[in-house]
């Protein structure tokens, strides 16, 4: 989802432009790796984020980046491969774990046999069926609206459709809005019924076994929580289970639940709550039994709530990358 403004990516987790960076020169005698890159541009051509590549180099040794004078890592096209195959295997369902003490040739080499996914044709024709579900909230036709919405979950599974059709949907209705093409009406109307659907998805996908368990929940005064359902979905489909507590949560109660279940994380979707709330919510998180679990944090607010804590915690800047933050951090 590309971010337009607050009212637009108030339903989820924005994206932030990463600039590239790339050099290719080397002192006298130093053998430089072709066209090394920044670690925002690397890990954006592999589709992961920086963070979760971090965690991987530091608790894992999965790669061993240059350097260049100031510290800053530098990666070959070669490391970017790497992490593309890797990105293939976990998302055929291997753990992070046992790729990284498979050899890089092997990984390599199980990726290509994996790699054959192709376009499904709900994600083929998505743009003009978002056009005419846009096309019927303005005239506020909700029983067309209906069936325009239905009709990709029969050619489709639910996580898909939500990825390819029902988030774009959103997006793009969030940027007629901002843009004063759309009325408020309309906006709402569209937002019910995809929060509805997407709520529906997630009750409909299959609670994962395993043991590793996302408590998922939006902090007090947010109350939009479409983008947690998606991010709820995408951490199901993946394989993790989830608890998921919606929208409004007192940060009380938040701690109370995390004594009650002991999950594996804590994934907190913060768009567009209040600032005042946040006093109660950071010393919950600041202290045990929050401090002891990881932290994942979306939505437009997320930097600025990770920017006061003392703990350390994980930003996901879009929903696509939540499973791949929530597999390196996962206890």
């Amino acid at each position: 989802m590309q971010r337009i403004g607050q009212r637009r990516h108030r339903y989820g987790m924005a994206r932030l432009q990463q600039p590239d960076s790339s050099s290719t020169e080397g002192g006298p005698g130093e053998v430089v790796a072709l066209k090394p890159y920044a670690i925002g541009t690397a890990a954006r051509l592999a589709g992961i984020p920086p963070e979760t590549v971090r965690i991987w180099e530091r608790r894992y040794g999965l790669l061993d980046p240059g350097r260049t004078e100031g510290g800053h890592r530098l990666y070959s096209e070669g490391d970017v491969s790497l992490l593309r195959a890797v990105k293939v295997l976990l998302d055929a369902g291997m753990r992070i774990g046992a790729v990284a003490r498979m050899p890089h040739e092997q990984i390599m080499d199980e990726a290509s046999r994996r790699a054959t996914v192709t376009a499904t044709p709900v994600v083929e024709r998505s743009s003009p069926l978002i056009d005419e579900i846009v096309t019927a909230a303005r005239d506020l036709d909700e029983r067309r609206a209906a069936t325009l919405l239905d009709r990709p979950l029969l050619l489709a599974p639910g996580d898909e459709v939500v990825r390819a059709v029902y988030l774009p949907l959103l997006a793009r209705v969030g940027e007629l809005w901002h843009l004063g093409r759309l009325p408020i009406a309309s906006e709402h109307l569209v937002e019910k019924m995809v929060t509805a659907r997407i709520h529906a998805v997630l009750q409909a996908t299959p609670q994962p076994g395993g043991g590793r368990l996302a408590l998922c929940a939006c902090p007090a005064g947010e109350r939009h929580e479409v983008g947690l359902l998606a991010a709820a979905l995408s951490l199901k489909s993946a394989g993790f289970g989830v608890t998921l507590l919606g929208a409004d949560l007192p940060a009380n109660e938040l701690e109370s639940a995390v004594h009650k279940v002991a999950p594996s994380m804590v994934v907190l979707a913060v768009a567009s709550a209040p600032a005042e709330n946040d006093a109660r919510l950071l010393a919950v998180l600041d202290r045990p039994p929050l401090t002891d679990i990881p932290l994942i944090l979306g939505g437009l607010r997320a930097h600025a709530l990770a920017a006061r804590l003392k703990r350390r915690s994980h930003v996901v800047e879009r929903i696509d990358d939540i499973a791949d933050v929530a597999r390196a951090v996962a206890r």
